[in-house]
């Protein structure tokens, strides 16, 4: 595989939206029921909310997985340390690829988190959607 397939690859998968691991290693376990980046976002545009967002902007995060137009992922190993959130993920690209790594999440505001590849190559920005819209698309 190519350097530039490589890297698209990955992309492709963060645009899932995820991996890194910034340097955060020694984080809080999160306690079972407590995970703030739960919910509907849109990737790299704001959330309307009216339901007529892209569905290929748009991304659902539960404690366990995430879903977006680029594939599924699982979530594991979740840690926070501060406003930043790191996961493991395995994910299923819609091409049938399963690329793993870790993700650094950066809550911003209650609105706006951050999204960074561990190697820098990737950045994305969620914004939350207001709850009404979590049952869309």
């Amino acid at each position: 595989m190519g350097v530039c397939t490589m890297r698209k690859s990955i992309q492709v998968a963060l645009g899932a939206t995820i991996f890194a691991i910034a340097a955060v290693t020694t984080g809080a376990v999160l306690a079972e029921g407590e995970f703030p980046l739960a919910g509907t976002f849109t990737r790299d545009i704001a959330c309307r909310g009216d339901g007529k967002d892209p569905p290929v902007n748009i991304v659902k995060i539960t404690p366990t997985e995430i879903t977006s137009s680029f594939g599924v992922c699982e979530i594991s190993d979740i840690k926070q340390t501060g406003n930043k959130i790191s996961v493991q993920t395995s994910c299923k690209l819609q091409s049938g690829a399963l690329v793993t790594g870790d993700v650094v999440f950066t809550m911003i505001d209650d609105k706006n988190i951050n999204i960074d590849d561990l190697d820098r190559n990737y950045h994305t920005k969620l914004s939350r959607c207001p709850i009404s819209t979590a049952k869309t698309n």
